[in-house]
């Protein structure tokens, strides 16, 4: 269980980290090609997270 506790916390910790870098991104004004591929990057870290918590 510990173990399952742990991945959850790492993959909710990838998911805050890849959002936090798409919002950093956008306020120094960024090209467009780099936020969309923190946009996505930050996607798929949540759905991981979402994909691992419902089972």
């Amino acid at each position: 269980m510990q173990e399952r506790v742990d991945i959850t916390h790492s993959q909710t910790q990838a998911a805050i980290d890849a959002m936090e870098a798409y919002f950093a991104a956008r306020a120094r004004g960024a090209p467009r090609a780099e936020r969309e591929r923190l946009e996505r990057h930050w996607l798929s870290a949540a759905r991981r997270l979402r994909i691992s918590s419902a089972s």
